[in-house]
C-alpha cells in the first residue's frame, strides 16, 4: 500500500485537473455567472481561473466537491463529478502517457498493459490520492483501493467524490488496456465504509459488463437547484 508522503508536514496536494474540470463542469452546466455565484458562497470564486501548471492544495478540492454536492441535486452532483473524472482521465491519456508506451501498447497483451498502467497508478498516486493511501493487487480480476483522505469522510455525501475516482479510471482502464474492460465499483449509497473506494477489474469483460450509467445533466438553462 502507497502512503503519500507528505514533506515537513506540508498540506497534502493533487493535480491540478481535479479542481479545474471540476470547474469546467460547472459552467457547462450552470454558465459562467451562477457557478461565480456559487463558488463565491464557498469562498472558493479564485477556482474559476486556476492554471494547469502547479500541483493544488487537496483540501481545495474537497471543498470544491463540498461547494457541488451541497449545491445541487444528488444526480446532478453525482454528474457533475464523474463527467470531471472523465474528462480527467481524457487529458491524463493524451497528455501524459510516454510516447513508447503508446507506441508499444497495441502490440502487448492486455495483461501486460493492465499491469503496467496499475504500476503506474501505483508510482504517480500521489498526485490523485493526496492524504489518502493507494494499492493495487494485480491479477484477473485485479482490484484497487484508495483509502480517502480523512476529511472526505467529513462531505455530506461520499457518492460524487466516488463518481470523480470512478470516472478517471474507467477512461484510463479502457483507453490504455481494452475498450471491453469491466470495472465493478462500490455501491452508489453513502453507507459502508465511509472511507474507501474499490474497484475490480476484469480485463476480459463480462457478459454483462460495467456498473456504470451514463446519466449526463442538462446543460444551461437546466433546473439545477443551485442555491
Amino acid at each position: 500500500m502507497t502512503k503519500v508522503a507528505q514533506e515537513n508536514g506540508a498540506p497534502a496536494r493533487i493535480g491540478p485537473n481535479a479542481v479545474i474540470r471540476t470547474v469546467q463542469e460547472l459552467e457547462g452546466i450552470l454558465g459562467r455567472v451562477d457557478t461565480e455565484r456559487l463558488l463565491r458562497r464557498f469562498g472558493l470564486e479564485h477556482l474559476l481561473d486556476v492554471k494547469p501548471d502547479g500541483m493544488r492544495p487537496e483540501e481545495e478540492f474537497l471543498q470544491l466537491v463540498r461547494a457541488v454536492t451541497e449545491s445541487l441535486p444528488p444526480e446532478t452532483a453525482r454528474a457533475v463529478l464523474l463527467s470531471a473524472g472523465r474528462s480527467t482521465g481524457s487529458y491524463v491519456l493524451e497528455n501524459r502517457i510516454p510516447g513508447v508506451f503508446r507506441k508499444l501498447a497495441p502490440v502487448l497483451p492486455r495483461s501486460v498493459r493492465l499491469r503496467l498502467l496499475l504500476s503506474a497508478f501505483q508510482r504517480h498516486a500521489w498526485t490523485f490520492a493526496g492524504s489518502g493511501r493507494f494499492e493495487v493487487e494485480p491479477g484477473s480480476p485485479a482490484r484497487m483501493r484508495l483509502e480517502l483522505a480523512p476529511e472526505a469522510r467529513n462531505l455530506p455525501s461520499r457518492i460524487p467524490l466516488i463518481a470523480y475516482y470512478t470516472g478517471s479510471f474507467e477512461v484510463l482502464l479502457r483507453g490504455v488496456v481494452a475498450s471491453e474492460v469491466a470495472l465493478e465499483g462500490p455501491p452508489e449509497r453513502d453507507g459502508g465504509p465511509p472511507d474507501r473506494f474499490e474497484m475490480t477489474i476484469h480485463p476480459e469483460g463480462l457478459p454483462q459488463p460495467c456498473f456504470f450509467r451514463d446519466r449526463a445533466p442538462r446543460r444551461n438553462g437546466a433546473n439545477h437547484g443551485a442555491h
